[in-house]
């Protein structure tokens, strides 16, 4: 099978187009802004760019591009927009033409966080720009494309090259400063998900020709806080937490605080597949 990573230079795509080279995938992966070493440059709004992948023949394209920076979106939403939906949209389109799959991580961030964890069943009703930005490109896919995969997780953490993610940039932070004091909200819960089991994941998709819309999960349910205690105890590292109301945070783009996705669907008909929880990730690292 041929794949295309779109993003692969970040959190999911890197761990996916790790795993696919181990597994003896026929995979290219791609980077816009953070160059990597065995990834080509890959600009969506470059019309020779997407006229070179269509000489390629791939049979699924997983595409990470996006404007994660959330607070980011906020203050421009037109830079969200043309980075989240309008690059989207492109290969979404390309992919319709082509017969080409189109895998989409997605977020909890479509909800509002006032009941969550959310099941796929549950009316969505984005509460910031991000959101909003990422809903419009499932809504999208849905429209325009039989052979989808939209994946919706939320605070995915894991190996990356950056060390953007909240919990190896918290244990970058302590390991680097002697005194170390790490704010967090301890009124934002959602269930943290590994890299990893994202890539696992969609490589048993693949194989299994599934499409369709799917929340995907572990089973933390947590807080920002307790996440921290969480790395406090398995990795006795010693720094102060402080933890804050979602009000107090100072944050430009509203958040849900009850968010979180539920995934009996997926795990009712894959019962076998085994998810990693923070304290076994974080025991080995």
């Amino acid at each position: 099978m041929k794949v295309l990573i779109i993003g692969a230079s970040g959190l999911v795509g890197g761990n996916t187009f790790s795993l696919f080279k181990q597994l003896k995938y026929n995979v290219i992966g791609t980077y816009n802004k953070f160059q990597l070493p065995n990834l080509e440059y890959f600009d969506p709004f470059n019309k020779m760019h997407l006229r070179n992948i269509e000489k390629k023949n791939f049979d699924a394209i997983i595409y990470n591009g996006a404007l994660t920076n959330v607070e980011k979106c906020e203050i421009d939403p037109d830079l969200s927009h043309h980075l989240t939906f309008s690059s989207a949209k492109i290969l979404i389109d390309f992919c319709s033409v082509n017969s080409i799959k189109f895998i989409y991580p997605s977020t909890d961030y479509v909800f509002d966080g006032l009941r969550g964890p959310y099941t796929e069943n549950d009316n969505v009703n984005p509460i910031n720009v991000y959101g909003k930005h990422k809903l419009k490109v499932e809504e999208y896919i849905q429209k325009k494309i039989k052979k989808y995969l939209i994946v919706r997780i939320t605070n995915v953490y894991g190996k990356e090259n950056r060390q953007k993610n909240f919990i190896n940039s918290s244990i970058a932070k302590i390991k680097s400063e002697k005194s170390v004091s790490i704010k967090a909200a301890n009124d934002q819960y959602s269930t943290p998900v590994c890299a990893q089991d994202i890539s696992y994941l969609f490589d048993y998709f693949l194989k299994n020709n599934i499409n369709g819309l799917y929340h995907f999960s572990s089973t933390d349910y947590m807080n920002r806080v307790q996440i921290l205690q969480a790395i406090s105890k398995v990795t006795k590292y010693k720094f102060n937490i402080i933890g804050l109301k979602t009000n107090e945070m100072n944050q430009i783009a509203k958040r849900p605080l009850r968010g979180g996705l539920l995934a009996n669907k997926f795990f009712n008909k894959y019962s076998s597949f085994i998810t990693t929880n923070i304290y076994e990730y974080l025991r080995k690292k």
